[in-house]
């Protein structure tokens, strides 16, 4: 999921559930950098507010509309459902609210984006990757 194709005709569009890692307060970020590494689009966020994070990406012919998505959540984008049974849906009261804090960042040269993907890769120290080539029922009821 770390890199995207040219736009394809009939691609079929992928969608990626992740659980990020964050600081010793839950505080994490989420880039998309080009190819040249000199411009990034990036999203600050806490995984104690938006524990959920989804990658949409729909690398399709620009006709049928080539387009990407950083989504951090409080759920992942399954049937109400299945969230409300791993406890992910969060019910309001009338005149309750629920507040996150989200960041929003655009850097366009090439020393800006270093720091930022080297920041991104000393919070990936912090723990161990795993990747699963197929659904995983803590994050989804679907089958591979």
């Amino acid at each position: 999921a770390d890199a995207y194709q040219k736009p394809t005709a009939g691609f079929v569009e992928q969608v990626f559930f992740y659980q990020l890692a964050g600081d010793e307060n839950g505080n994490t970020l989420s880039a998309l950098v080009n190819a040249n590494a000199d411009k990034a689009a990036v999203l600050r966020f806490n995984t104690a507010e938006l524990p959920c994070f989804t990658q949409w990406k729909n690398t399709a012919a620009i006709e049928d509309g080539y387009v990407t998505a950083m989504e951090p959540a409080t759920a992942f984008p399954n049937p109400k459902p299945t969230e409300r049974a791993r406890n992910r849906v969060i019910n309001l009261e009338p005149g309750e609210s629920y507040t996150v804090h989200l960041g929003i960042e655009i850097y366009d040269d090439a020393d800006s984006v270093r720091k930022i993907t080297d920041e991104i890769a000393e919070l990936q120290l912090r723990s161990e990757q795993q990747i699963h080539k197929e659904p995983i029922a803590r994050f989804s009821d679907a089958q591979g």
